[in-house]
């Protein structure tokens, strides 16, 4: 039977066994989303190579190289920092299928938030 807990606690552990295959194979592995019920527990796994950069490929890293620029923003542009409602984000992905909010960015402590298209105007003002 599962509980809350004890999915903090599974959760915990796959994260802490993905960082050591992770690295066996030169990628990075993120527990994403997930779900369960008092018999199961579903966790989404994403596998990314890591690139020359040392940054992870990830979905949204090979978005924003291939459509930053329907954006108004630069390939370039990944991993660039900006400040927003006083807090400093740095940009690291995109999701044009989220057309309200396609910019992915991350706060100093590594939480991801969605951004919309201001976000261009804050990194190339006119």
């Amino acid at each position: 039977m599962f509980d809350r807990e004890a999915v903090r606690s599974i959760r915990a552990a796959i994260e802490a066994a993905c960082e050591s295959v992770g690295k066996a194979y030169g990628a990075t592995i993120t527990v994403g989303a997930g779900g369960y019920t008092t018999d199961n527990i579903r966790f989404k796994l994403e596998v990314a190579a890591v690139g020359k950069d040392g940054q992870a490929q990830t979905s949204e890293v090979q978005q924003f190289k291939l459509y930053a620029h329907m954006f108004g923003l630069n390939p370039e542009d990944l991993g660039r920092t900006f400040t927003y409602g006083g807090n400093q984000y740095k940009l690291v992905g995109l999701a044009p299928r989220r057309p309200k909010f396609p910019f992915l960015a991350e706060n100093r402590a590594g939480k991801r938030y969605k951004f919309g298209q201001e976000i261009a105007k804050l990194l190339h003002p006119k």
